[in-house]
């Protein structure tokens, strides 16, 4: 994924860091101003993986990082043209992040976003194509059930595969 790193940077990494995952592009962070303050205030570095950061929203965390309030990086989400697997590549992330959607139609809205839906990794590190996740809060019960509805599926490619070609 493509990184929103400041100007001079060719790598940001992180130790202890928050991870918010938003489908959608971020426009503004009003809404988001008491959870910034609580990260901030914990002194904790956070990672926004979105589809992209518009120019107000930048312009608050740019202010809010300069100012040493909040360690922040943004990643842009990959682009999957054409898959309608976006959305489930995303569950996934989010089940192995231990974080929650931000999204109106299919997750939550950034107005009702908790300081305890956060993800986070122990540690993270963001170049200009690449982010690793390292040691994250992983859900552990629901990786059990992606992975059991994963094998069904596969079972029923197979099946029908083996059916067509007998």
């Amino acid at each position: 994924s493509r990184a929103l790193l400041d100007n001079n940077e060719n790598e940001w990494s992180a130790e202890n860091c928050h991870i918010m995952i938003f489908n959608r592009d971020v426009t503004h962070l009003a809404e988001a101003t008491e959870l910034l303050n609580q990260i901030s205030i914990k002194n904790r570095p956070l990672l926004i993986i979105c589809k992209s950061l518009k120019k107000e929203a930048a312009q608050v965390l740019f202010e809010n990082n300069s100012r040493g309030r909040i360690k922040v990086c943004a990643v842009k989400l990959p682009v999957f043209k054409g898959s309608p697997h976006q959305h489930l590549w995303l569950e996934d992330l989010a089940i192995l992040t231990g974080t929650k959607i931000i999204d109106e139609e299919n997750g939550i809205p950034l107005s009702e976003f908790k300081y305890s839906d956060l993800g986070f990794a122990r540690q993270i590190t963001v170049d200009i194509s690449r982010t690793k996740i390292i040691e994250s809060k992983r859900q552990e019960s629901a990786i059990k059930s992606r992975i059991k509805m994963y094998a069904e599926d596969l079972n029923k490619l197979l099946g029908e595969k083996e059916r067509r070609d007998t």
